[in-house]
């Protein structure tokens, strides 16, 4: 398990917003923890951990086998997190259950040891009380959530199993685009996004499905049905028309169709039952950044489509417009499961145009201290030699022609950016994963800067099941 997948992994159980809150549970429960045992036993711990977890048993605890108590324990990790105490045992809890799920049982019992489990003896039996209830269990399984929940903590949730995907529960294999769904609202973003759409559709001979929602879950709309609807549907028309006689134009097979309703489910609905292949869309909308990208349509179509959905930045003021087919291709990889999904619509993508394909892995060293990285120097080349030797082997016995890989250090989507600029990039595929959601993935860190700051199209593809609730805000 890597740092992506285990910091997923507890924000699912912990239902938690997004990265930055679920990075700092895990810091105070880890750090405080490492506080409280010797070193000798938190190194044998965080042996078995991702590396940047470890980091928080070890390299972050300035003082190990401090003398206290559960009740100081839940005080400090309360502190770090920044929530109460109830709550701050419960991701405790569960957060020691996923750490003892992956190291060997001798070390789980060698930590039992230094925690006494009596209440006279400080009372730590209640920080493993979710391991010997069972371990956690999804709440959409059992709805006790394999452990005690704190005060004020409901327990039971809405149900967020909302799937949608195709029939094998596998995305479908890229290159070979027949058909492509462009939504437009008509605005100046949104040209961007109809001449790429054109470009990939003329370059696999695929049919262009162009799509305008009328949203009639709007105040304006909602309030004034009839007339309004009417009038708003008909220029919906003259917005799809134009981007028609632009397909004709160019000998682009192209489909039509006005719809109302609410915008993301009426996108991703038409999708599914027209089959498509891919969706392509703008990173700006007619309603701004902020209703564009967080809790939009684009935010939710990428979370909850079960193909890849291609986001276009308006063209950049630069000497050249956004490329179709591209000459390089770009899939940033970590080695997980969402990654391993890009790559693989990357490695697609790169052989149906003869593209060159791109690797990178990104060892992320601003959040980590100096001395820690520096005595993991070899280990941190190591995995990432590792990962790349895999894309790389992938990429080669798929018989894509040009393959290049490349391990950096630093702040991800800087890197990523200065790679992309610095050697010409004209696409980039990324994964979302894994019991996750898009809050998550995108709307927090990494990829959330480079949904909106990236100067090129982006192919995000989500693994099949991984959507939350679309429909929740």
């Amino acid at each position: 398990m890597n740092f992506d997948e285990f910091t997923g992994e507890i924000q699912h159980r912990l239902e938690l917003p997004g990265t930055g809150e679920t990075v700092r549970a895990i810091r105070a429960t880890l750090t405080s923890l490492g506080q409280r045992i010797p070193a000798g036993n938190a190194e044998d711990v965080a042996a078995s951990l991702p590396m940047e977890i470890e980091w928080y048993l070890t390299g972050a605890v300035e003082t190990h086998g401090q003398r206290f108590d559960w009740r100081e324990f839940v005080a400090r990790v309360s502190d770090v997190e920044g929530v109460d105490p109830s709550e701050a045992a419960y991701h405790a809890q569960v957060i020691l259950d996923l750490v003892g799920s992956l190291v060997p049982p001798s070390d789980l019992r060698q930590l039992r040891d230094q925690l006494p489990a009596g209440e006279d003896d400080g009372n730590w039996g209640k920080l493993f009380a979710v391991i010997d209830a069972g371990g956690w269990t999804d709440p959409r399984e059992a709805r006790t959530g394999g452990g005690p929940r704190p005060t004020g903590t409901p327990a039971d949730r809405p149900d967020q199993s909302g799937h949608s995907g195709t029939a094998s529960g596998n995305p479908r294999p890229s290159g070979a685009y027949d058909r492509i769904l462009f939504p437009t609202d008509g605005s100046a973003p949104a040209e961007s996004g109809a001449e790429y759409a054109l470009r990939i559709a003329s370059a696999h001979g695929a049919t262009l499905h162009v799509l305008h929602v009328v949203d009639t879950g709007r105040d304006d709309v909602a309030t004034d049905q009839g007339e309004r609807v009417e009038a708003l549907t008909e220029d919906g028309w003259e917005i799809v028309d134009e981007v028609v006689r632009r397909a004709k134009a160019e000998n682009v097979s192209v489909v039509s169709e006005v719809l109302q309703g609410d915008p993301h489910g009426t996108v991703v609905g038409y999708g599914n039952r027209s089959d498509v292949d891919c969706i392509v869309m703008p990173t700006y909308g007619r309603r701004g950044v902020q209703r564009f990208l967080v809790g939009s349509v684009t935010e939710r179509v990428i979370n909850t489509a079960s193909v890849p959905v291609v986001t276009v930045p308006p063209d950049p003021d630069r000497d050249r417009p956004h490329a179709y087919p591209p000459e390089r291709v770009l899939v940033p990889t970590d080695g997980s499961r969402g990654a391993e999904l890009a790559l693989q619509h990357g490695i697609g993508v790169a052989k149906a145009t003869g593209a060159e394909l791109h690797l990178l892995h990104v060892v992320e060293t601003g959040a980590l201290d100096g001395e820690w990285v520096e005595r993991h120097e070899s280990k941190l080349s190591e995995r990432g030699d590792a990962i790349l030797a895999a894309a790389t082997g992938a990429a080669r016995e798929a018989s894509v022609e040009t393959v290049t890989g490349t391990v950096e250090r630093g702040d991800p989507s800087k890197v990523i950016r200065e790679y992309v600029d610095g050697n010409g990039v004209d696409l980039a595929v990324l994964g979302t994963h894994g019991r996750t959601d898009f809050n998550r993935y995108v709307m927090g860190g990494v990829s959330a800067k480079l949904v909106r700051t990236s100067p090129i199209p982006v192919m995000w593809v989500r693994e099949a099941g991984s959507d939350r609730n679309p429909g929740r805000e």
